[in-house]
């Protein structure tokens, strides 16, 4: 994946996360009103985000994995060659889906924080638009966190990419048992990047988690204190 294709990649992560309040008398019948939908939507898109996470933390760890095969001296290395810049090509369109993701998700979050606003400008009672006011400023607060770890991720994702591509360009010009050998501690630096990529996309993947959970209205009211 190329730096600017993770920038993009990793952009998704890092949309507005509207606010959602859910008010007393909404229909508890099957059909849900459209605030009820709109809220929906939105925790679907911060599942659908951390799919799109898990599917690339997977391709990382499958990327390595060929990458390091080539040095076991178990297969021929002209095939596990091939293998590796398949895993690479793979690498760019995840990227490619996650750009789609991400316009997607921008989209509908400017769609339903525009309704929000318009809705709630017609309420009149203090006390909920003191609690609607509330309610955004706490996800808007949960939406920083997702925002400092995707920074962090992204951090650490495009120098470890950049790594996987000189492999590439180094073994082109040089795919022999030797070559593969001297570029060890190259491989063995990758690894161990790819260590640190995965437990930064975690750290994302459990911000998204929360955020769902806050916006879930499933989910189990907090403890009075």
């Amino acid at each position: 994946m190329r730096s600017n294709g993770l920038r993009n990649g990793l952009a998704f992560v890092m949309l507005v996360v509207p606010a959602c309040v859910v008010l007393a008398g909404c229909s508890s019948g099957p059909e849900k009103t459209a605030g009820e939908e709109r809220s929906a939507m939105a925790v679907g898109g911060l599942k659908e985000t951390r799919g799109e996470l898990v599917a690339a933390k997977a391709q990382i760890n499958k990327t390595l994995s060929v990458m390091n095969a080539m040095r076991d001296g178990q297969g021929a290395l002209p095939t596990e060659f091939a293998a590796y810049n398949a895993e690479l090509k793979k690498n760019d369109e995840q990227a490619a889906k996650t750009r789609k993701r991400a316009a997607d998700m921008q989209a509908r979050s400017k769609q339903y924080q525009a309704k929000w606003r318009e809705e709630m400008g017609k309420v009149e009672d203090p006390t909920l638009r003191a609690a609607a006011a509330e309610r955004a400023n706490k996800v808007g607060q949960s939406y920083k966190g997702i925002t400092a770890k995707a920074n962090e991720a992204k951090a650490a994702y495009q120098p470890f990419v950049k790594q996987l591509k000189s492999v590439q360009t180094y073994l082109s010009n040089d795919l022999t048992p030797a070559g593969v050998q001297s570029a060890g501690p190259v491989f063995d630096k990758a690894t161990a990047d790819g260590k640190v990529v995965n437990e930064k996309l975690d750290a994302v993947i459990a911000e998204l988690d929360k955020v769902a959970t806050e916006l879930n209205p499933a989910a189990a009211a907090p403890a009075k204190k």
